[in-house]
């Protein structure tokens, strides 16, 4: 994959950002349907600090169509080419706004972290935005009759948009890697992974997860693996011999990710693993490429050069910000040190509510479908918060009340509504294994509740 002429990485540039906006483009209209029901689920809106800072509240449910329709058509444009880097601006900026309002519903009002795995999308947007020679293979580009070459009008040195694009991806692993341990150097001591993975079975009975945490030794071997494939990532970008191994081993490591947690976060990331392709390589698009080219050399003007010149200073910036966001640990969407599990934790740490309903004077409980939970996570997080801390029984009352707004929770094959609070007990034979017990219930009769206590 070693890339060694500025023609050939002004060509993967650009067959990148065609395959990654069309590919984005399609990420977002199949999210639609989940975006929007935000609005009908969701009790909560907590705008991003920076959103806060910048005046921006809550968008209007009657606008979000008209934004994603506007931020998909921006990628299409983009990815075919016309008026190639406007296009990638707005589409940067209907991505901020888009997403941004997104993680105001999803985001805990106890914090100001959100999940970050859509924040690098963003700046490879801006990125291939503001990259030089980012108009080749474009209608731009043949409109105005500036395929004649693929000589750069700037230095080769210089054209590094690519390179810009996946060292933005090994920061983020990196910065991952390091927010673990600066927390705690025992991080990868095997407690931590295994209470981690206790926590989402207890939230989400996932079974894999459920037999690994059970075995220390191999919760030690993925926490090692994981800091050595994260802190190591960026040898890829430097070592492209040894990109493929990369790749293959953060196809695992995503995929392990979801397995054991539901945690799907990949796809934002595997979108980036494109960039590390050699699509100069391929004899396909070398011979599109061809076609294009003119003998004829242009010189490019000297606004030209100045404008190329200011590109790279901001792609410079981005990578700055990339770097004092890890150092100062930064968290704060999109600027994002991409910390995440980054507590130390031990089993024995770990308490965990769900709801369930169950048959009346049963100890029998179902569990409410994580679809009929409410949808947004600000909600719950701040129930699980309380179900944590409740000092009195009216506050316990409150937190039950929430789901009880949920109509959808309210079928009529429940019959009890239960507060169940999940922990692990390891055995002698050193198993651990999930435990619960009820805290709180009411028993729903003809759609009404009756407090019956707990």
């Amino acid at each position: 994959m070693n890339v060694s002429t500025t023609s050939d990485r002004i060509l993967n540039l650009n067959a990148f950002r065609i395959v990654f906006c069309l590919i984005l483009a399609y990420i977002i209209s199949r999210g639609a349907v989940g975006y929007d029901k935000l609005y009908l689920t969701a009790s909560l809106h907590d705008p991003l600090p920076l959103f806060e800072l910048l005046g921006i509240g809550q968008v209007g449910a009657a606008l979000i169509p008209w934004i994603r329709t506007g931020l998909i058509v921006c990628l299409i444009t983009a990815a075919l080419g016309i008026y190639t880097r406007l296009s990638l601006t707005i589409a940067a900026g209907l991505y901020f706004l888009y997403f941004g309002n997104q993680m105001g519903f999803i985001k805990s009002s106890f914090s100001d972290y959100v999940y970050h795995s859509k924040a690098m999308a963003f700046y490879i947007l801006l990125i291939m935005a503001c990259a030089p020679e980012i108009r080749k293979l474009s209608i731009d580009g043949l409109k105005r009759n500036r395929w004649s070459t693929w000589r750069s009008s700037v230095s080769p040195q210089r054209v590094f948009g690519i390179t810009v694009i996946q060292w933005m991806l090994g920061l983020a692993y990196l910065g991952s890697a390091l927010s673990k341990l600066m927390h705690d150097v025992q991080w990868a001591d095997g407690y931590t992974l295994q209470s981690y993975l206790l926590r989402k079975h207890l939230l989400y009975d996932n079974a894999l997860g459920g037999e690994v945490m059970q075995h220390l030794d191999w919760c030690q071997l993925m926490s090692w693996g994981t800091l050595l494939f994260e802190g190591t990532f960026l040898l890829c970008v430097m070592l492209p011999k040894l990109r493929i191994w990369y790749l293959l081993a953060g196809a695992v490591f995503h995929g392990m990710i979801y397995l054991l947690m539901d945690i799907n976060f990949g796809v934002y990331f595997f979108i980036t693993y494109l960039a590390f392709i050699n699509y100069a390589r391929l004899p396909a698009l070398r011979t599109v490429a061809a076609y294009f080219r003119r003998p004829r050399l242009s010189v490019p003007a000297p606004w030209q050069r100045r404008l190329a010149i200011a590109g790279q200073t901001v792609l410079g910036l981005l990578l700055v910000l990339q770097v004092l966001s890890i150092v100062f640990e930064v968290e704060n969407w999109p600027v994002s040190n991409y910390g995440v599990f980054i507590n130390r934790h031990v089993p024995s740490d770990i308490r965990e509510y769900r709801f369930a309903c169950s048959c009346e004077g049963e100890e029998i409980y179902t569990w409410i479908p994580r679809e009929q939970l409410p949808r947004s996570q600000t909600t719950l997080s701040r129930m699980i918060r309380l179900a944590h801390s409740y000092q009195s029984q009216s506050e316990l009352d409150n937190i039950v009340q929430e789901v009880k707004n949920y109509q959808t929770l309210l079928n009529p094959a429940c019959e009890e509504l239960v507060l169940l609070r999940g922990w692990g007990e390891t055995d002698d034979s050193g198993r651990l294994t999930a435990r619960f017990e009820p805290v709180h219930y009411e028993v729903i009769r003809d759609r009404s509740i009756t407090m019956m206590g707990g």
